[in-house]
């Protein structure tokens, strides 16, 4: 993408941003234009938000040529929409390869589904890697399912540093089950003020 269309993109979203929807779509269609991908999804979204789906797959398709993750991510929601499994797996797999994190759960979540859990582990782990802590915590299930405790423990506390409450809780499941009280109490604390029960969620 050149600098000039990322500028007029940018300044898409500051008219945006400011309210300006008529001048920021005029932007993005110039940015589009001049080859920004960025751009060429943002049309995309305002094509779906007022339902003119064929529009919005047109821009997603221009811009997943570009190998832009976020737009194959959006073609592979849009697939799942229309129960269309065979596409949705092709895009999820083309948007995780192209670094989407979102994509990588997604894919790691449908291995799961299908019992495939070296798919699974494999797909929650890349996605683990950019930060996905639910994908942490989906490891941690795996793991704490298969009788591995010390590796759920050491996913559950990634997920749980990462912000995922189900990691909080299932770490105070844990240390409660040790017989760590303390510990347990720390994390449900942590997790919800005021937890009176808990369970291992999954």
């Amino acid at each position: 993408m050149s600098k000039n269309a990322e500028s007029v993109y940018l300044l898409g979203i500051k008219e945006w941003n400011s309210g300006k929807r008529k001048e920021a779509i005029e932007l993005f269609y110039q940015a589009s234009e001049l080859g920004s991908p960025d751009a060429m999804c943002k049309l995309g979204v305002i094509a779906y938000q007022v339902g003119e789906m064929e529009d919005a797959e047109a821009h997603w398709l221009k811009a997943a040529e570009k190998r832009h993750s976020a737009s194959m991510y959006e073609l592979a929601q849009l697939a799942d929409e229309n129960e269309d499994e065979i596409e949705s797996k092709r895009w999820y797999e083309a948007a995780a390869n192209a670094g989407h994190s979102g994509a990588m759960y997604n894919l790691g979540v449908t291995w799961e589904q299908e019992r495939n859990l070296d798919e699974a582990k494999k797909w929650y782990l890349r996605a683990s890697v950019e930060g996905h802590a639910t994908a942490m915590h989906n490891l941690g299930v795996i793991f704490y399912e298969s009788g591995d405790l010390v590796e759920a423990k050491k996913w559950y506390r990634r997920s749980a540093e990462a912000g995922d409450t189900d990691a909080m809780i299932n770490l105070g499941v844990m240390a409660n089950d040790a017989g760590d009280s303390e510990e347990a109490a720390e994390w449900f604390k942590l997790a919800r003020p005021n937890v009176q029960s808990f369970e291992v969620r999954d």
